[in-house]
């Protein structure tokens, strides 16, 4: 590309002072101009089209492209086309496209020559539209010219034959106007909104509005200029803001709708009638589309014109002469649609400017080994083949100077230009001594040569801070110091002090105080670190021992500087270098600490201490107040040339570049756009789209069956700017924890996913390395299958309950079956022992009866009256053992009924103990079991209490004891007053009760085992009785182990003062 500026004639000034520089110094060249930088698109990025025609941005950031050959959407990375084939009714009905427009629904129509296309994204279908004779519905002809919406959301058509509006709800089209016969009566060829309800019909020769609520028209021809015959032909129309560019065949105009007037905007001859296609505002300018004379940049302040033209070796210029089409997005970037191809320039992306010493050459001549600006801003640029330029600013004209070119001999190149306190430019060049040249006057200084100066290849030169009449001068034997004034040379040598030293050659200086010289680079590649002290004039050398991390760092070191903390710093092919001079300390900045790529070729620091530094293609900033590396990656496609660089005016930072020199503001490095948003662009499902209600750029929740989890996601960054150097990371919430880096990868694939809810979260970082954590987010849910949902579980909870509760019945069941059977077998048991038992208790006292009565009738009158006695006595036990058991059985058939009753009266217990131990005692006389009764000697209170009934429980009690009681053996009956109750105890020296057995002692029926067999007899209701009566009565009753052994049964009566007697029933 080839980039020119214009001027309109009434502007231009005659500068003598320039001319007298330029024929004084060399040939008068183009201005330095800063090089947009066009990025190109063609085939080797995808690009497979030619001619464009129109240009769309989507809502989403999209670039759509109308061509030739094909609609194209574009999304940094790959052109997407859609086809056009006769027999599928879904794909456009024509490859040309000449018209794009993108509805509020977010559909897309491409207007063609046949038919007009509505692009459903949710269906990703065509619905075609096409002139139907028999259809008055229909499209009024296929050959539509332009297509709009106005601010109601009406679809309007402008075709061959006339202007048509879209009916969504009948999917017809209704006729407004009808185009005339011939051009000159002025066909409408495209439609503007100017109001609510005003549309701006653009006609060939004139514009028209019309009232859309009383079709009414309005009509503003172009005005016919002096010495013209007929008006412009318009070619487009845009908006801009309050008023319209109006594009001709002849030159641009304007139109204001609020007045209705025309401007005719005058460019710069030869330009003043371009046939112009498409104009736009960008960054202050207005960017024309031209046919033939490529993009021109006119400024309407100052009526300049820049003019860029197509050049076919510059991958970094427009792509042909004849430019059809411009957009600018929502990211600042102005897209240029020509009859090659596709361009893009970002003003607002890029602070880095590439300015071309020699404009309008080929690289080779802007390959920049030297740069330095001067005193008085002047830049000064020196390359091996074109020698050495100067442009009194930046981007002022530059002139090539009389100064030796060096095409050949290297060593002879110009590796330093100083400009000094006196304004004195100083010109090292290799083996030629030192050039000169003042800018004060003008003139070049006589050449300094010594035989020494002219021996060696120069690197760096710096003054001297003490004295600045004195220049220090690095070169390849050594350090030369300079008298400014005198012209005498002092030469310092490393190898006169250290001859084990590889050679004498000292690439780079820095200077912070009057006590020592900082030197880098002795020895080259395998250089050291080192300074030359001024108080003493010795050397001092730090050892370069590459892979001992212990060691001072060195090796190849291009740059060295030092912060306003006095600090110095070097760049080198390991990293950066940080040595603090007050301790002759150092530390290597490398990837580890941040810096991507350690091979630095150049170095500067800004006036906040901040450090920038190039590699390759990247530019690296360093701030160390928090120990940062920033990247930068310039738009212009250029390489940075090693040890060329330069700190300027007003904090103003210059690198060479293969491709002229690159300047930026430090300040403004900040000033970037913000890192890319991503967006979702393409889901896959067990390796298919599925199908979407909505288009997959708006999806925010994606649901699926418990079989499609196998899922892929593409997604995407639209800003366009280095998009191969965007990186990418993501993760599904729900299935992992840490992020996935991507890298430039715009895919995420997952297999195997389980059934439930994920987000998947993706996010972009730019070409800078910065991200932007605003994440795009997706969230999934996938569906259990029917057996593995919450109602299926709740049916099997249900089910197991009931499964559960129905083997609980049945087990259940068959155990109270078995309990029933068993308590049938127990019940036959205890009827078969009961019967026994009974019968047994009956028989006992009834032979014992019937003995005692036949003894009594045969031997009655041989008995004497002790022996009657006796005899009676037994037969009275047998008598009143079977009246206990009958009692007792009564008592039990009454508490089994509910018929139990007891009749309380005042009752004298004492009296009742006594009878009762009279009545037993002869029984236990007959066993030689010792019966006594002990009674309190105060006494024993009056009861209210049945004394049938006690005197019951106490036989029953005493029987019982009997009953166990080992013969020979003393039964005690003894009762005591305690707290308003009365206490009855009965102790025997019985086996005693097994403890188990003591809490079911008074239950009905209940046998214990003890030693002998004779003593398992037994009904079992004696105990139950008594714990019956007495509890009637109040009291309690239970069993203790006797000490020595036996068992003491007891039972309480509770008293009080109130003895009336009352009846109760259980």
């Amino acid at each position: 590309m080839k980039c020119r500026k214009v001027q309109p004639f009434f502007k231009t000034q005659h500068r003598p002072l320039h001319l007298l520089f330029f024929l004084c110094f060399g040939t008068l060249l183009m201005a330095q101009e800063e090089q947009p930088v066009f990025e190109q698109y063609g085939e080797e990025k995808g690009y497979f089209s030619s001619m464009v025609n129109d240009l769309l941005e989507d809502r989403y950031g999209f670039i759509w492209i109308a061509a030739v050959e094909g609609l194209l959407q574009f999304d940094g990375y790959q052109f997407q086309a859609y086809p056009s084939d006769a027999k599928d009714s879904c794909t456009l009905s024509s490859r040309y496209i000449t018209q794009i427009m993108e509805d509020r629904l977010g559909n897309i129509w491409a207007v063609t020559p046949s038919g007009l296309n509505c692009f459903d994204r949710q269906r990703q279908c065509f619905q075609r539209f096409f002139h139907v004779d028999s259809d008055t519905a229909s499209l009024s002809s296929n050959l539509v010219f332009d297509i709009h919406e106005d601010e109601q959301g009406g679809i309007w058509v402008t075709t061959s034959e006339g202007v048509d509006r879209f009916d969504p709800d009948t999917q017809g089209f209704e006729h407004w106007l009808k185009q005339p016969a011939s051009v000159e009566e002025g066909r409408t060829i495209q439609i503007h909104s100017v109001g609510r309800h005003q549309l701006l019909f653009v006609q060939d020769y004139q514009l028209m509005i019309l009232d859309t609520r009383t079709k009414t028209q309005e009509i503003f021809p172009l005005p016919i200029e002096p010495g013209k015959q007929t008006a412009d032909h318009i070619r487009n129309v845009r908006r801009q803001d309050d008023f319209f560019f109006i594009c001709t065949r002849t030159g641009l105009w304007t139109w204001s709708p609020a007045d209705g007037t025309f401007t005719k905007i005058q460019l710069p001859a030869p330009y003043e009638e371009a046939y112009l296609i498409d104009a736009v505002a960008y960054y202050g300018y207005w960017w024309l589309a031209s046919r033939g004379l490529g993009l021109l940049q006119f400024d309407p302040e100052t009526g300049d014109l820049i003019v860029h033209e197509a050049r076919p070796e510059n991958k970094a210029g427009i792509m042909d002469m004849h430019v059809r089409r411009l957009l600018v997005d929502r990211n600042q970037n102005l897209w240029i649609g020509s009859f090659a191809g596709l361009n893009r320039l970002n003003r607002y992306t890029d602070i880095f400017s590439v300015y071309h010493p020699m404009p309008g050459f080929d690289n080779i001549s802007n390959f920049i080994l030297r740069i330095r600006q001067d005193n008085q801003g002047g830049v000064w640029v020196y390359n091996r083949w074109q020698g050495l330029t100067y442009a009194a600013s930046l981007g002022a004209k530059a002139a090539v100077l009389d100064y030796p070119k060096n095409e050949y001999w290297i060593e002879k190149d110009t590796k330093e230009v100083y400009c000094d306190r006196d304004d004195v430019v100083w010109l090292a060049r290799g083996y030629d001594g030192l050039h000169r040249y003042d800018l004060r006057t003008k003139t070049w200084l006589p050449t300094v040569r010594t035989p020494e100066l002219e021996s060696v290849q120069y690197h760096f030169i710096i003054e001297d801070v003490r004295d600045s009449t004195w220049l220090w001068l690095s070169t390849s034997d050594g350090l030369c110091r300079l008298n400014r004034q005198t012209l005498t040379t002092e030469w310092y040598r490393p190898r006169d002090q250290s001859p084990d030293l590889g050679s004498n050659l000292i690439v780079n200086m820095a200077q912070f105080d009057g006590k020592k010289l900082w030197l880098t680079g002795i020895g080259y590649a395998n250089g050291q670190i080192g300074y030359l002290d001024l108080t003493d004039s010795r050397f001092h050398f730090f050892p370069y021992d590459p892979g001992n991390v212990e060691a001072a760092p060195g090796g190849s070191m291009k740059r060295a500087v030092f912060t306003p903390d006095g600090m110095l710093w070097i760049a080198s092919l390991h990293g950066l270098i940080r040595c603090d001079p007050k301790t002759n300390t150092f530390k290597l900045f490398t990837q580890q600490d941040g810096l991507a790529d350690p091979q630095l070729t150049n170095l500067e620091s800004d006036r906040r201490g901040h450090l920038w530094m190039t590699q390759d293609n990247n530019i690296y900033r360093y701030r160390p107040e928090d120990n940062r590396f920033d990247r930068f990656h310039p738009q212009a496609p250029v390489r940075f040339i090693s040890r060329c660089s330069d700190y300027g005016l007003n904090d103003r930072i210059f690198f060479g570049t293969n491709n002229g020199v690159l300047a930026f503001f430090p300040d403004k490095a900040d000033n970037r756009p913000p890192p890319p948003k991503v967006l979702l662009t393409g889901i896959e499902v067990l390796n298919k789209p599925p199908q979407l209600d909505m288009p997959v750029e708006e999806l925010q929740r994606l649901e699926l069956r418990y079989h499609e989890n196998i899922l892929s996601l593409e997604f995407v960054s639209l800003q366009f700017q280095d998009p191969e150097l965007f990186s990418y990371a993501y993760r599904l919430d729900g299935f992992e924890k840490d992020w996935t880096d991507a890298g430039n990868e715009r895919r995420a694939i997952y297999t195997n996913l389980d059934p439930g809810k994920y987000t998947f979260r993706v996010k972009a970082a730019n070409s800078d390395g910065v991200w932007n954590e605003e994440e795009t987010t997706l969230e999934i849910y996938i569906r259990p299958p029917w057996w593995a949902t919450i109602w299926a579980y709740l049916l099997y909870v249900v089910l197991i309950f009931v499964g559960a509760r129905m083997v609980y019945q049945t087990l259940l069941r068959r155990r109270l079956e078995k309990q029933e059977a068993q308590n049938l077998r127990e019940m036959d048991e205890f009827k078969t022992n009961f019967f026994t038992n009974i019968t047994h208790e009956f028989r006992t006292p009834l032979t014992a009866l019937s003995a005692s009565v036949e003894l009594l009738l045969d031997q009655a009158d041989t008995l004497t009256p002790t022996e009657m006695e006796q005899m009676l006595n037994w037969l009275h036990l047998g008598i009143l053992g079977l009246q206990t058991l009958i009692d007792n059985l009564i008592e039990s058939a009454s508490l089994e009924a509910g018929r139990f009753q007891v009749t309380r009266q005042p009752t004298d217990l004492a009296q009742i103990l006594r009878e009762a131990t009279k009545l037993m005692r002869p029984l236990h006389q007959k066993y030689h079991q010792q019966l006594t009764l002990e009674l309190p000697s105060a006494g024993l209170p009056t009861l209210s209490a049945d004394a049938r009934r006690l005197t019951q429980v106490i036989v029953n009690l005493l029987a019982n004891a009997h009953k166990y009681a080992p013969a020979q053996s003393e039964i005690k009956l003894r009762a005591a007053v305690e707290a308003q109750q009365i206490k009855i105890e009965v102790a025997d020296r019985g086996p005693g009760v097994p403890s188990d057995a003591k809490s079911k002692l008074f239950h009905r029926f209940l046998h214990i085992n003890i030693d002998s067999d004779q003593k398992r007899f037994g009904v079992g209701l004696g105990l139950w009785v008594v714990k019956a009566i007495v509890e009637e009565h109040g009291g309690d009753v239970g069993v203790t182990d006797r000490a020595g052994g036996g068992s003491i049964f007891w039972f309480t009566l509770p008293y009080n003062d109130d003895n009336d007697a009352e009846e109760s029933a259980v």
